[in-house]
């Protein structure tokens, strides 16, 4: 059982990841992209049981974000993975997640 507040964190995270990755696996990139939006819904939830003064700062730059993100997306160019098909498959996908993942966890795989 997870002792830490960090660990707990990580546990949720974790089961959005695993949610995500298989939506992935099935090429069902709209589900996946529902659990993303789930997850960050349920750490923002929890963060405002726990502090809500600083949730409500974070929920106002989320939205911002997410707005700006939304604004810009008719013209967005994906970064494909090496080799990926016009019509990218399963595994392209989790591909493509993964790499963004990992770059912004520190990690920049490119």
């Amino acid at each position: 059982m997870a002792s830490s507040a960090a660990d707990r964190a990580g546990n949720r995270v974790g089961k959005g990841q695993r949610a995500i990755e298989a939506a992935l696996a099935e090429a069902n990139a709209s589900e996946a992209l529902a659990e993303a939006t789930r997850a960050l819904r349920s750490a923002w939830a929890h963060m405002a049981r726990q502090r809500p003064g600083d949730a409500a700062i974070a929920a106002a730059q989320l939205a911002g974000s997410i707005t700006a993100t939304a604004a810009k997306l008719h013209a967005h160019k994906p970064v494909r993975p090496d080799g990926c098909p016009q019509v990218p498959g399963p595994a392209d996908l989790l591909t493509a997640y993964r790499e963004v993942l990992q770059a912004a966890q520190g990690g920049d795989s490119r």
